[in-house]
């Protein structure tokens, strides 16, 4: 079956869905000093009333909280455009360095208001460099873009990508400076004046490589008002010819507000508009909303995970077949041949793969090994659509096949993972083990938010035992707000929901567990790392994670340039009482991972398994690694 690809991109629709009624979009009119001013305190507010890392920022990065307030002001006063104010309150954030704190402004959906600027590309990292992933359509078969999938851009305007990307810490400080450059990078070439400004020059200058040609290139920029360009594709989409034959090359009909089709030598191309996160995932607006802002439906432990919305060109699929393991791995990871699929891992994929060993040709003896199975599986998010009870249930139904077919080595993918549920988590993580699971401490903001969210569960909990235990937080939460404290002390992360947490007695025995992580690893990723690392439940290799050590919550908005702010509003804790907040986890066995982004981190899977053949794998080859 042909899949076609999907280009998303974040609507102004969607983004006004997203943020509620009562979000307005930036103003027409520029800002007066007492506008400005006025938006900053609501901003300072927010910090002080609920941000939970405060005086933690202040010591990890030196600077006085005061005093930055007072240089914003300074400097928010000398600005004399939106734009250059709306880069000082991006500044001011940005220093916190946190990757659940940002401020935002929603785009209106009329003209004037916002633009984008690109080069016609989308790409992601690969190290220092941006691989070319996609070129964005072009009506028409006679293109002459010298550009191609696959290519590699080295350099902006005469400037390494990696320097260029950095730059773009002021708009949002992700904390990790690896994070940094792979969110970063993909975003020099796709700007939207409201997120990340516009080009200073009319012109794009490229370095370019492409097998062993190296050249420079110079592209123009183009610039097209947000609105206008969104129009145009629905417009030029509902011009076209109602009866298309395959040989025809025009724009198809449109697929509801938001959809355009064009069909092309190549075959139909189908243009989708919606949100995607910081991982380039697509969201549901109602889903985002519901676990970014208190109110109905909020479930605060439902809401670390990371949470920048942003507007992008996204490959969602490729063109083409697909092979049928491909499919089961969501098209994210490619199926190693002689591969098994496991047929009740549907939410998580998983396969189980025979990783003996063959004789070296050197050796004398020249017998095989016995054979020994391993399994994989891509833990992807930690906000499925399925029920949690549903996923978790699903999960120990998988450790019970792997158990049942022999396989005691397990690789866990977390790549790309970008947070969800703090309870789905634990609950996994206890799933790996027989035994009870040490869970990470809790600290929280004491603002009327967290007081609230406690008060409301010791009314309405199911039971009396737990609106007990949810009360005597409560009362300390309480206690704490009336003593003026700012952060309250350590509780145990099952606070959150208690006797959830029962080990998984179906196992026969451990797993002997390999995480793999990346930077882009935020959030319940970094927790769930955590716990596993600190369990003696996981070898963790890969690149350290994100270090987004919290929940974040959504505020909505300042009173003249309307900016919402996400917020972190709790900290969590490891085993030795190290923040998971700008720390994340460090692997034991370190691997660039963004250096294998164009191979499906395949060769990042690979040294797992090799990890697992210990040190014969250094002398032996792995029968598993042709992959179709």
């Amino acid at each position: 079956m042909s899949r076609t690809p999907l280009l998303g991109l974040f609507s102004v629709f969607a983004a006004a869905a997203l943020l509620g009624p009562g979000c307005s979009p930036a103003p027409r009119r520029t800002l007066s000093s007492e506008e400005k001013l006025a938006d900053l305190r609501w901003v300072y507010s927010q910090f002080g009333e609920n941000y939970a890392p405060l005086d933690l920022k202040q010591q990890t990065h030196g600077f006085e909280y005061e005093e930055l307030k007072r240089q914003t002001d300074e400097l928010a006063l000398a600005t004399s455009s939106n734009t250059a104010f709306y880069e000082v309150v991006y500044g001011f954030v940005a220093r916190f360095k946190d990757a659940h704190t940002v401020a935002s402004l929603a785009p209106s959906g009329l003209p004037g208001r916002e633009f984008i600027a690109h080069l016609g590309i989308s790409g992601v990292r690969k190290g220092s460099r941006l691989v070319v992933r996609d070129i964005l359509p072009r009506k028409g078969t006679g293109s002459l873009f010298p550009l191609q999938k696959g290519d590699e851009i080295l350099e902006l305007d005469g400037v390494g990508l990696k320097e260029r990307a950095l730059e773009f810490r002021r708009y949002w400080d992700l904390g990790n400076e690896e994070a940094n450059l792979t969110y970063h990078m993909p975003r020099l070439f796709e700007r939207l004046s409201l997120e990340n400004g516009q080009p200073e020059k009319a012109d794009a200058v490229l370095k370019v490589k492409r097998g062993d040609r190296t050249w420079t290139l110079t592209l123009p920029w183009v610039v097209r008002d947000l609105s206008e360009y969104q129009v145009e594709l629905a417009q030029a989409a509902q011009e076209a010819p109602e009866d298309e034959s395959e040989e025809e090359d025009d724009e198809a009909a449109v697929k509801g507000r938001d959809r355009v089709s064009v069909r092309g030598p190549g075959g139909e191309l189908e243009y989708r508009l919606g949100l995607v996160d910081a991982n380039g995932a697509e969201l549901s607006p109602s889903l985002l909303a519901r676990r970014a802002m208190r109110g109905p439906g909020f479930r605060f432990w439902d809401s670390f995970m990371l949470l920048k919305r942003s507007m992008r060109w996204k490959v969602i699929g490729e063109e083409g077949e697909r092979a049928e393991g491909d499919v089961a791995l969501k098209g994210m990871r490619e199926l190693p041949e002689f591969a098994l699929p496991i047929a009740a891992a549907k939410t998580f994929p998983a396969y189980i793969v025979n990783i003996a060993l063959e004789a070296d040709e050197d050796d004398e003896d020249e017998k095989r090994a016995a054979p020994r199975l391993a399994a994989y599986l891509l833990l992807d998010s930690f906000s499925p659509s399925e029920e949690e009870d549903a996923v978790v249930k699903e999960f120990k139904a998988t450790l019970k096949v792997l158990q049942a077919m022999g396989v005691k080595d397990l690789v866990i993918d977390l790549i790309n993972n970008g947070g969800g549920s703090l309870l789905l988590g634990m609950r996994l993580a206890q799933a790996l083990s027989k035994e009870a699971v040490q869970m990470p401490t809790m600290r929280f903001a004491v603002n009327e938010g967290w007081v609230d969210d406690f008060e409301r569960l010791s009314l309405t909990a199911p039971s009396d035992p737990e609106k007990e235990l949810y009360r005597r937080v409560f009362r300390r939460l309480l206690a704490d707000a009336q003593a003026g404290k700012r952060l309250s002390d350590p509780f145990p992360a099952e606070s959150l929901q208690p006797f959830l947490l029962d080990p998984n007695l179906e196992l026969d025995g451990k797993f002997n567990v390999t995480l793999l992580v990346n930077e882009m690893c935020a959030s319940m990723c970094d927790i769930f790392s955590g716990i596993l690392q600190d369990n003696g439940l996981a070898t963790v290799l890969g690149a350290r994670t994100m270090g987004a050590g919290g929940n974040v919550v959504m505020h909505l908005e300042a009173p003249n340039a309307h900016f919402v702010l996400n917020q972190t509003e709790s900290l969590v804790f490891r085993k030795d009482g190290t923040p998971v907040e700008n720390n994340g986890v460090t692997p034991e066995v370190a691997v660039s991972v963004n250096e294998h982004v164009d191979a499906l981190y395949t060769p990042v899977r690979d040294k797992a398994f090799k990890l697992i053949l210990g040190d014969a794998g250094t002398r032996r080859a792995l029968r598993f690694l042709s992959v179709r």
